[in-house]
């Protein structure tokens, strides 16, 4: 099966979160790029280009007016959030990642500059073709947004980021923004580069090895003891529980993308939505009168999309098995494969226009199953223990199933199934009940540091709109016929319909002014987003056209499916962007508290690059007093962050470890004690290059020791990487990781973690490997992230923090204006 650890792989490359190494654009969802594919707005400036000249040529027509509108709105779009919501951005990024044209990125910043520019014009334009009803002059203002797109398109010169250059140049915008696009460009072309382009040979097998406790490396007395009894009285048991790796004989890719062997039971989250937006179009048909071929034709796109994503689910279970098994156990994942038989009811719902045989036997094959799943997985949540960390709002999903087949059993053939849909009914509604009071419990009180679990409470949406349809649906005895023949809801009826109009809301101010579901990148998760916006499509639906069709409802319906259709369109361009980018169906790298440790080897790994590349260039002699401060500096952030570093692991983490394997990691302390022979003579070169005595001197020691001292540090990271950084993702649990942090933050002195802190920001790569550092540090020490901010801010450059505050607000201290209070 390739074995389980399949998260190790590639460890040197950003094993510990597939958020660590983006590729450009792999930046917030609904957030502009700090840089970008060049050829990414060229292309956007192009359809910019085409879309003014027939708003030119066919300025009489109303509805080439609301195209330009519709331009307008691209723009602003663009400006707030960046091309991942944008129809112009996301076909921008498309053709460059089907690989018709090559990467070459640029900054952002200047980039989102020049979409507030183009803003403006085709706002102005649409504003004097709608409102003012002057034609010649709004197209006056779109020729000249026609030529400036033009220059960007063809010869890929950028008007407004010109004038961006000239007022940093001219001090009327701050100096850091150059300084944060070099840096942001740098980033961008080294991680494509390492993400893409390092060799590899998958063909290659991977050896399963074991290390065995033994004498060797129990030091104390008791440990001896102990291990000695269990060798000599259980030695086939000793050899049950010893520590696996994997000898890992080849390098990887970092985007090795296997469509059945990456494929999760998540992944139905896709053909989820696709088919609740089929179901919305339905509704809207019978409603509004809506042309059927629209429902129809998303009808047979999702169920396209599903019997593929069952194939390969399928495959999956039978090449890998073990895969599917841990999955189907894990509390995280495990409740998700309610969707397989959720997807069938709402196809069973779709179906009833084709074929009332076939939508039966869709009805009769998932219903009663999706009720049983439900049983099992709340036995299983009672029986077994659970952390709070494990819970999420998407634990609702297996009590969604069985209020939708509710909902659909009134349309079920030759049938009265008014009892069943009850029974159907009754206990998920009192699971949402729980759930959503428990979601909101967690997200009001507790860190929630992961991208999943800020997406999964738009979960409890469809859960809210299902208990309010599945109830309508089966209460026709409630309806009162009112004099002007409109029907009316009973109070439960109102009542959960408005709980979720008011739960839409507060998310909805939440996405738009707190940007929450906007923060991380997509992800799969994020089709949550698109089958909740469709459950609550069709209850806006049902409302309309059994209560009231007044000025409020018809916004509220028309609002609802703009929505759904747009957010469903939004994930599904972005999944395409993914897939020919190579950031779908590859292996999802946990990560914990513990990643602490390993992303500190990422900025080990950097210093020594660059100390190298320093020392290199001043080799020659005459290296001026400046160049030899440099570079001392640098080889003591070098000497101070490992010796930092291999304390927790000798002082905090080997002896937990070793309580697991007694004797295990031996081989690790004697690598840490062989390092630090050379450390006495290097901190002379340190105390001579920064002291500007004969520094040509000191630097030709310092050639002599560096590619032996570096060269030995690189293969101790790589045997760390091998054989421990997995242990504490499967042996030691989340709140241990934790408290294993809380333990070193309180056993060194503020001091040292004043310095070591900043040290490992300021050399760890790449940003995303910075917030995901300090968002380790978050999750296991909350309270101490405004004195480590105090510690960033004085430490790194102003454009480094800037970026870090930005996404990450809590590490913002007090006296400064973006500070929140907790």
């Amino acid at each position: 099966e390739g074995g389980e650890g399949e998260e190790e792989r590639g460890s040197r490359e950003g094993g510990e979160g597939e958020e660590e190494r983006g590729v450009g654009e792999e930046m917030p969802l609904f957030y502009f790029p700090y840089a970008v594919n060049e050829y990414a707005p060229r292309i956007t400036a192009g359809h910019v280009v085409l879309t003014c000249i027939l708003g030119i040529v066919f300025r009489e027509e109303q509805a080439m007016k609301w195209v330009v509108a519709g331009m307008a709105f691209d723009f602003a779009l663009r400006f707030f959030f960046g091309g991942a919501p944008s129809p112009f951005g996301l076909l921008a990024r498309l053709i460059p990642a089907l690989g018709f044209l090559p990467v070459r990125f640029t900054a952002g910043t200047p980039k989102q500059f020049a979409t507030f520019v183009g803003t403006g014009f085709s706002g102005a334009a649409a504003l004097l073709y709608l409102v003012a009803d002057s034609e010649i002059a709004g197209a006056t203002v779109l020729g000249m947004l026609a030529c400036a797109s033009f220059l960007e398109c063809a010869f890929g010169i950028c008007i407004a980021c010109l004038m961006m250059h000239y007022g940093i140049r001219f001090g009327i915008l701050p100096e850091f923004l150059e300084a944060e696009c070099e840096e942001a460009v740098i980033e961008s072309e080294k991680m494509f580069r390492e993400s893409y382009f390092d060799p590899y040979d998958s063909a290659k097998p991977r050896k399963e090895k074991k290390h065995v406790p033994g004498l060797a490396g129990a030091d104390e007395p008791a440990a001896q003891g102990y291990v000695a009894l269990q060798m000599e009285e259980h030695p086939d048991r000793v050899e049950d529980i010893a520590l696996p790796y994997k000898e890992v004989t080849d390098e990887y890719k970092l985007h090795t993308q296997n469509p059945i062997r990456y494929i999760t039971i998540a992944d139905f989250s896709a053909p989820l939505g696709c088919a609740g937006l089929a179901a919305v179009w339905k509704v809207a048909d019978t409603v509004l009168g809506t042309p059927p071929g629209v429902w129809k034709t998303f009808a047979v796109g999702s169920a396209a999309v599903f019997a593929l994503y069952l194939t390969l689910y399928a495959l999956r279970a039978v090449v890998y098995p073990r895969k599917v098994w841990k999955e189907m156990h894990c509390q995280r994942v495990g409740h998700m494969f309610a969707l397989i038989p959720l997807i069938f009811l709402i196809f069973s719902f779709l179906a009833r226009d084709f074929d009332e045989t076939f939508a039966d036997v869709l009805f009769w094959m998932a219903a009663p199953l999706q009720y049983l799943f439900m049983i099992l997985f709340i036995a299983r949540v009672l029986s077994r223990d659970f952390y709070r960390e494990h819970f999420m709002p998407s634990w609702v999903i297996p009590a969604v199933g069985p209020l939708i087949a509710a909902f659909v059993a009134p349309d079920v053939s030759n049938t009265n199934l008014r009892v069943a849909a009850w029974f159907w009914f009754g206990f998920p509604a009192l699971l949402t009940i729980t759930f959503f009071i428990m979601s909101l419990w967690r997200f009001f009180f507790e860190v929630h540091p992961e991208p999943r679990q800020v997406v999964d409470i738009l979960s409890l949406l469809p859960s809210l709109s299902f208990l309010h349809l599945s109830y309508v649906s089966n209460t026709p005895l409630l309806f009162i016929v009112n004099p002007t023949n409109a029907l009316k809801y009973d109070a439960f009826a109102f009542a959960t319909f408005f709980a979720a109009v008011a739960f839409m809301a507060v998310m909805a101010w939440a996405a738009f002014f707190y940007n929450l579901f906007g923060q991380h990148r997509f992800h799969k998760h994020m089709w949550v987003a698109s089958f909740s916006l469709d459950s609550f499509a069709i209850a806006c639906l049902f409302f309309y056209a059994r209560v009231t069709k007044s000025d409020a409802s018809e916004f509220l319906l028309y609002t609802s499916l703009a929505l759904a259709t747009a957010v469903t369109g939004v994930c599904l361009g972005n999944t395409l962007v993914d897939i020919c980018l190579r950031r779908y169906f590859i292996a999802h790298y946990k990560w914990g508290p513990a990643s602490f440790m390993k992303l500190t080897h990422f900025a080990i790994r950097e210093l020594m690059d660059q100390l190298r590349r320093q020392v290199n260039q001043i080799s020659g002699g005459g290296a001026s007093a400046d160049e030899g401060k440099r570079v001392g500096a640098m080889l003591s952030d070098l000497i101070f962050i490992h010796d930092m570093h291999q304390r927790h692991e000798e002082e905090v983490f080997f002896p937990y470890y070793r309580s697991f394997f007694p004797g295990a990691f031996v081989e690790h302390t004697q690598c840490h004690e062989e390092l630090e022979k050379p450390v006495p003579e290097l901190q002379a070169i340190v105390a001579s290059l920064t002291g500007g005595d004969d520094i040509d001197g000191a630097v030709q020691k310092l050639g002599d020791i560096l590619e032996g001292y570096i060269k030995d540090m690189e293969e101790h990271l790589d045997a760390e990487e091998l054989r421990i950084i997995h242990v504490p993702r499967k042996y030691v649990n989340l709140k241990m990781q934790k408290l294993l942090i809380r333990k070193i933050m309180d056993t060194y002195h503020w001091s040292e973690h004043a310095r070591f802190i900043p040290i490992v920001l300021r050399y760890i790569p790449y940003h995303a490997q910075r917030i995901r550092f300090l968002l380790a540090l978050h999750w296991a020490v909350p309270h101490e992230m405004q004195r480590i901010g105090m510690w960033v801010y004085t430490a790194l450059p102003r454009f480094t923090w800037e970026r870090l505050a930005r996404d990450l607000p809590a590490i913002v201290p007090r006296p400064l204006f973006s500070h929140r209070r907790y």
